[in-house]
Formats: C-alpha cells, sequence, structure tokens
C-alpha cells in the first residue's frame, strides 16, 4: 500500500513538473514582440515521399502553430530540379495560420533532381523583392540529398560536387547575415557539406525521422550567435602574423554557446590561385558565450604571402567545427601591409623626442593665446546657469550625472561631449562612443546659440550659450 501511495505522489510530481515546463515554453514564445522573417527551403524530390508527412507535420506544429505570430513573414520554397515559390505570406491572424497550413499539406515529394543552387537562387530573387527593412532573419533547408543539378543547369557537375557557381552563389548568402540551419535527412544526406559552405548550422536526422526528432534536431530556430558591430584587423606585421577581432553576442538561446573556430580563408581580388590563402588562422579556436552575454573572439592569422601595397577588400570567410557558428560568417576587410616604421624602427626614439619638442613648443603657444569666457543656461531638471572660462588650445567637459548634465573641468560620471576654444570661438564636439545626440547641425560657434542635447531615453536637455 505504502508503495502504491508513493507512485501515485511520484506520479503528481511528473504531471506538475510537465505541465510546468509547457507553460514555461509557451510563456516564452508568447514574449516575442519582434517580428521576424523565416525562410524555409524545403527538398521536395522523389527521394523525400517517405519522409514529407513528417516534414509538413514539423513545419505546420513547430513553425507555424509555435514560433511565428501576428506581422512575421514566411516564405516557403520547394525544389528538386526546380525551385518553386511555394508560400509567399506575411501572417496576419489564426486564419491566415489555417491556410498556411494548409498549403503546407499540399506540398508533394515528386520531383526529379535535387538542385540546392538554384533553390537559394530563387530565394535570393524573392529577398530582393521583399523589402522588410532590419528585421532578423532566419533560414532552415531541410534536404535528403546530395547537390544533384539537371545537366541544364549551371549548377550541374558530373560527380554531383559543388561547382564554381554555387560557392560564389554561397558567398552573397553568407554576406546578408541570416541566421542559417540546415537539417539533413539520413547519414547519407550531403547537408553537412552543404552547411560548411554556408557556414550555417547543421543537425542530422535518422532517414525516416518524426515530426517530432525533426523538431528536436532544429532546436532553438530563434537563437543565433551575431556578430556585433565590425570586426577589426590588425596591421600585418613583417612576419606575416595578424589578429582578427569579432564581437559576439549570445541572443534566443537558452543556454551557453561554444564556437570552434577551425579556419580562416582569406582571397585577395585579383590576385591569381598560388597567392590565395586557404586557410590563415594559426591555429583553430574555442569560445564559450553565456545567454545573452557579449564576448569578443580574438583570431591569430598568418600570412605566408604578403601584399605588396595595402588590400581595400580582403575577402575573409569564417568555417567552423561543429554544428554551433555565429553570423555573418563573411567579411570583406581591409589589409593593412607592413608600415614603415615596423621597417625602420629604430626611427621610433628619435621620432619620439622630436614630437615631444614640438608638443612642448605647441603647448607653450597655445597656452599663451586668449581665454574665452561665457555663461550656459542647462534646462535639465532644475535650471541651473553659470559661469565659465575656456583657455585656447585647452577643453572642459560636459558629463552626465545624477543631477542631470553639467559642465566640468574634470571628468565627473559619464563624458558627453567636449567644449574647446580658439580665435573664432567656442566649439563643442559629441563623444563618438555615448548613444547622446545633437538636434541638428552643431554650429562651428556655439556662442550666442542653443543646443539642444536628445539622452538615451529621448528625453531633452536644452544648453544655452552667452558670451560674457
Amino acid at each position: 500500500m505504502k508503495t502504491n501511495k508513493y507512485l501515485s505522489e511520484i506520479k503528481k510530481v511528473i504531471l506538475l513538473t510537465v505541465v510546468s515546463l509547457v507553460l514555461v515554453s509557451t510563456a516564452m514564445g508568447d514574449e516575442r514582440t519582434e517580428n521576424i522573417d523565416v525562410f524555409l527551403v524545403l527538398d521536395k524530390s522523389l527521394s523525400m515521399v517517405e519522409e514529407i508527412g513528417e516534414v509538413q507535420k514539423y513545419v505546420n506544429d513547430a513553425i507555424v502553430n509555435k514560433l511565428l505570430i501576428p506581422g512575421d513573414y514566411l516564405l516557403v520554397i520547394n525544389f528538386y530540379g526546380e525551385a518553386l515559390i511555394h508560400i509567399d505570406k506575411t501572417i496576419r491572424n489564426d486564419q491566415d495560420k489555417a491556410v498556411l497550413r494548409g498549403k503546407i499539406g499540399e506540398i508533394l515529394a515528386d520531383g526529379r533532381f535535387t538542385d540546392i543552387g538554384n533553390a537559394l537562387d530563387a530565394l535570393k530573387q524573392a529577398v530582393d523583392t521583399h523589402d522588410s527593412g532590419d528585421r532578423r532573419r532566419y533560414l532552415l533547408l531541410i534536404t535528403d540529398g546530395i547537390q544533384e543539378a539537371p545537366p541544364e543547369s549551371k549548377y550541374y557537375s558530373p560527380d554531383g560536387s559543388f561547382n564554381h557557381f554555387f560557392l560564389e552563389n554561397t558567398k552573397t548568402i553568407q554576406k546578408k547575415g541570416w541566421k542559417i540551419h540546415i537539417l539533413g535527412i539520413g547519414t547519407s544526406s550531403a547537408a553537412r557539406e552543404i552547411a560548411r559552405e554556408l557556414s550555417g548550422e547543421y543537425t542530422q536526422v535518422t532517414e525516416e525521422p518524426s515530426a517530432e526528432e525533426i523538431e528536436q534536431a532544429a532546436g532553438e530556430l530563434l537563437g543565433r550567435i551575431e556578430v556585433q558591430g565590425t570586426p577589426r584587423i590588425s596591421r600585418i606585421k613583417k612576419d606575416g602574423s595578424f589578429i582578427l577581432t569579432i564581437p559576439l553576442k549570445n541572443e534566443g538561446y537558452t543556454e551557453e554557446k561554444t564556437v570552434h573556430v577551425d579556419a580562416v580563408e582569406l582571397s585577395i581580388p585579383g590576385a591569381s590561385a598560388g597567392e590565395q590563402e586557404i586557410n590563415v588562422l594559426t591555429a583553430p579556436v574555442s569560445i564559450t558565450i553565456p545567454v545573452e552575454d557579449e564576448i569578443t573572439l580574438v583570431l591569430p592569422l598568418t600570412l605566408k604571402n604578403i601584399p605588396e601595397d595595402d588590400v581595400p577588400e580582403g575577402q575573409i570567410v569564417i568555417r567552423f567545427k561543429g554544428d554551433t557558428v555565429f553570423s555573418p560568417a563573411y567579411f570583406e576587410l581591409a589589409l593593412r601591409v607592413p608600415g614603415f616604421l615596423s621597417t625602420y624602427w629604430w626611427l621610433i626614439p628619435v621620432a619620439l623626442a622630436v614630437l615631444l619638442l614640438i608638443g612642448l613648443l605647441l603647448s607653450k603657444v597655445l597656452s599663451s593665446g586668449k581665454a574665452v569666457s561665457f555663461n550656459c543656461e542647462i534646462e535639465d531638471g532644475p535650471v541651473r546657469k553659470k559661469h565659465y572660462t575656456v583657455k585656447s588650445g585647452h577643453s572642459i567637459l560636459l558629463c552626465s550625472g545624477i543631477m542631470g548634465l553639467g559642465i566640468h573641468e574634470h571628468k565627473t560620471g559619464e563624458v558627453v561631449g567636449k567644449f574647446h576654444a580658439d580665435k573664432q570661438g567656442l566649439h563643442f564636439q559629441l563623444e563618438e562612443a555615448v548613444k547622446y545626440t545633437v538636434k541638428g547641425a552643431v554650429p562651428a560657434n556655439i556662442l550666442g546659440q542653443v543646443l539642444e542635447i536628445i539622452k538615451p531615453d529621448k528625453k531633452k536637455a536644452i544648453l544655452r550659450f552667452e558670451k560674457e
């Protein structure tokens, strides 16, 4: 009797746990308010006859029912030897979702060949006609076969390998910065190779997967490791070494993610095949990024063939080991060859001494210049009006503190901008790193003028300047 009682209690705990997980999952899905674009590229070749039904169930349940919210855009491309746009729709309500589920159910696996390159072409053309601004975009490609284009396709190759046209095609996709996920059905699928060429996330399911197995393999479709801002590349040293730094953020995933960079491929426009660098990564690098955190990835690179001159647009493609990637993984960055000082390093001490002497002379000249005195009324909460003086060649700071904006000789709180003076008057320059802005153009001489500062919270601060 006690055993039955314990079993009953255990069942209650399990039931409550499952219900709690479902409620949490539903709440997480309901939290998203930012609209997205979802692109599904689905293989409907004859070899997908056994799997197409479960793919349909997965798309309808996991994507149409659970993922999409009103305002989201869905594009579905079915491909075999040809590529057909099956759905091109912005979702408005549940009625639209019902229509989408019916359209998904119409997909038949009845096509000859598997031309993935042609499908990507159709995708690019459709996306070019659909302007959604800066919304995030997610691409999921599901296939069970290799690239088997028909003879009349420009992507055709006798052995099914990726030809030049296909590889160039993938670069244009990589540039767009989409979250790319390739799902391969069966161990014979070449989807992993496609994922590598697209620098996309890859997962695999069995030859006859269930809809639940596909959903589990697709994982957190909205999760992405995203490049924040612009990657930076250092000047190439005399020995060919240099550094590439990429700021990354883990967004949408519910757990930390580890990215393994296996190679960094560099190509230089106009260079011969023998001068191209297949892999310039000195050694593989791994980095773990916590949930909703930003970390800078540092990649040590080495060039064997150093260009004679700077390269305005070196093309870099990141290759990954494992299923976790970041996007975009394709960059066009300027390469700077060893400079004058790296060759004539012994001139540095001499140049520093000369610069120091010049600086002292300039400082003496500037410090003897005329000072500019002015009154400034700051309307940012309590109205404050004070008198200030700036020596010619010097500067004072506009800072943000507890009492709002204020003018100080030294840093107090966050520096918003700087004032400096010369013979032409008083000038103001906003700091680049802050999120403050100035309404309109800043006058060359702000004496007798009004500056309207827009804060990060969109509130305004008015600064009125009067010459004393």
